[in-house]
């Protein structure tokens, strides 16, 4: 057993579906420690001349949930073995993984490119990328996207902004970021590409973070959603900072993007309390809409009030996911938030805002999807088409494999018919 995203996966089942693929003759599935981040699952093949690596790509994502796919597939004439006759797994676990291709990878162009290529290797851990490879394929998430953008930063003295590895996903197309002569206009909407024409889906980020940590959530639901993320930074220029004028923020962006209803929401954890505002206020204006809080308290309720005024270790207090990004201040902090100053202020910020709103009653379809360690589906019983769904997972779990996957099912089954189903709390 291997610990993968917080929960113990088996890699015979990545085996299992590789061994049934034609021309595989040979398998070995090793654990990987990425940076220390997080564990990944490296695929080792013996294959026969002529096998397709696409072909195995397609069963592994056909076959498996994201999580249990192997980040990388590297294909061997012969898997090494001891003088005993035994995997080698030593020597297979010091080598850089070359991810298996039908084609050469496509070499960098210009210097920029090969900057780029050189410094996402080294991110990701592995070798032989090409300029046309997309990151998030191999494994890449939204705190590597964060510490990539701070080493390009460093080598080339321009910053892209970590948003735009939602739709420059390539070295190619990162580098083309980096060369151009255009500036990039500050927008707290991120499109994430998923959907086509489909109807628009509005995810709400958590207080100060970027869009780009909801893209796994996105990628996880039905074709039938076109997601948005709507960024809630902390530290915006424009004054205020209270739940309604995030609020009225988001609506504008909503609104620039779909000029009317029917409108559906998602917010997740600080960000549901803005998306139930927004929901309230596109609700007055006589739109038709539906909201999803992910883990959401309501902050009037005496549970909440009590847990956010205890007197806790800091340590405690910051959930597991933020103590990851802070303790790599010159990642996220200088990055993304300015400084460790900038970000403890506008924590502070954040728990104030979340203490003096008082949320006012929805009324219309209303879903709250609560971690199996928390009751905060309970907290909004003032809603009467409330439903509440629990799932595995710890609060700054249920936005990573393998728990988003259920979180993303609820969504899709409450957001394709959300006045069907009677009020229910389970």
């Amino acid at each position: 057993m291997v610990k993968v995203a917080g929960k113990l996966v088996e890699p015979s089942e990545a085996i299992r579906v590789l061994q049934q693929c034609e021309g595989i003759r040979k398998v070995v599935v090793l654990p990987r420690v990425l940076h220390g981040r997080h564990t990944q699952m490296i695929a080792h093949v013996e294959a026969e001349p002529g096998t397709s690596p696409d072909t195995v790509n397609t069963a592994l994502r056909r076959e498996l949930p994201s999580h249990l796919i192997p980040a990388v597939v590297m294909r061997h004439d012969r898997i090494p073995m001891t003088e005993r006759g035994k995997v080698d797994r030593q020597l297979l676990a010091r080598l850089a993984p070359v991810p298996w291709r039908g084609d050469s990878a496509v070499a960098p162009r210009t210097d920029t490119e090969r900057f780029v290529v050189d410094k996402a290797q080294e991110m990701l851990g592995i070798a032989e990328l090409g300029v046309d490879d997309d990151l998030w394929r191999f494994g890449l998430d939204s705190l590597g996207a964060v510490e990539l953008t701070e080493m390009l930063a460093r080598g080339v003295g321009r910053r892209v902004d970590v948003n735009d590895f939602v739709g420059a996903s390539t070295p190619a197309q990162i580098a083309a970021l980096l060369s151009g002569d255009t500036v990039a206009v500050s927008s707290p909407i991120v499109d994430f590409g998923m959907g086509g024409d489909a109807p628009h889906m509005f995810l709400i980020a958590g207080a100060g973070s970027p869009a780009v940590t909801l893209r796994l959530l996105a990628s996880e639901l039905s074709a039938n959603w076109h997601a948005i993320g709507v960024e809630q930074r902390l530290f915006d220029a424009d004054g205020e900072m209270t739940i309604r004028a995030a609020a009225q923020r988001s609506v504008r962006a909503v609104r620039d993007v779909q000029a009317s209803g029917p409108y559906c929401l998602v917010g997740y954890s600080w960000g549901g309390l803005v998306a139930h505002e927004v929901a309230v206020m596109l609700r007055e204006a006589e739109e038709e809409v539906s909201v999803v809080l992910i883990d959401t308290g309501n902050p009037t309720v005496r549970a909440v009030r009590e847990w956010r005024d205890r007197a806790m270790p800091i340590s405690r207090r910051v959930p597991r996911r933020l103590r990851t990004i802070v303790h790599r201040p010159a990642v996220y902090v200088r990055q993304y938030v300015g400084s460790a100053k900038q970000f403890w202020r506008g924590f502070r910020v954040a728990v104030r805002a979340m203490r003096d709103h008082r949320p006012r009653v929805f009324g219309g379809p209303m879903l709250v999807i609560e971690a199996e360690d928390s009751s905060t589906g309970r907290m909004w019983e003032a809603e009467p088409m409330l439903q509440v769904v629990r799932v595995a997972g710890e609060h700054d779990e249920l936005i990573l494999s393998p728990y988003v996957a259920a979180v993303a099912s609820a969504i899709d089954a409450f957001a394709t018919s959300p006045k069907a189903a009677d009020p229910i709390i389970k």
